[in-house]
């Protein structure tokens, strides 16, 4: 039987439509009812996908695996909440969800930007050459011990 909303077909005897979740309590459409697929735009009522714009999964992937865990994390779950909502139909709480994504997006690599050059500044350059010299296996390099024993 097909779907009065969406024109998806479904198991004979289903309860609920498989895309749209329709109920199917009134009478289902018969097959020579059906509705032509040809010259019909998506059955689910709404703007286009396209319309919600950018949901941000992969920045929000991208920051996450730079090292900045927690909120990226989160960025992640309002790009994947956004994408749900959209396949669902409900494109307000997808658009807002979507913007929440950019916000965390552009927050998280704001706060990445500035903790490494907070960490260049701070001298991690430095630590990053003596333990580049550590281990580099040349012995004419001082290795990190006698380094920490001069300082003394």
């Amino acid at each position: 039987m097909y779907c009065r909303i969406c024109g998806v077909l479904n198991k004979d005897g289903a309860n609920f439509c498989k895309r749209c979740g329709a109920s199917f309590k009134g009478e289902p459409l018969k097959i020579q009812d059906a509705p032509s697929p040809i010259g019909t735009q998506d059955a689910c009522s709404g703007p286009p996908a396209e319309d919600i714009g950018n949901d941000y999964l992969v920045p929000n992937i991208f920051v996450t695996l730079l090292g900045c865990m927690i909120l990226g994390v989160v960025g992640c779950c309002f790009s994947v909440y956004a994408r749900d909502l959209k396949r669902r139909g409900d494109w307000e709480e997808a658009k807002k969800n979507a913007k929440n994504a950019k916000t965390m997006f552009w927050f998280t690599l704001t706060l990445e930007a500035l903790g490494f050059v907070v960490f260049i500044v701070s001298g991690g350059l430095e630590v990053l050459y003596v333990f580049s010299m550590c281990f580099s296996g040349s012995s004419s390099r001082p290795s990190f011990f006698s380094i920490r024993q001069s300082e003394f």
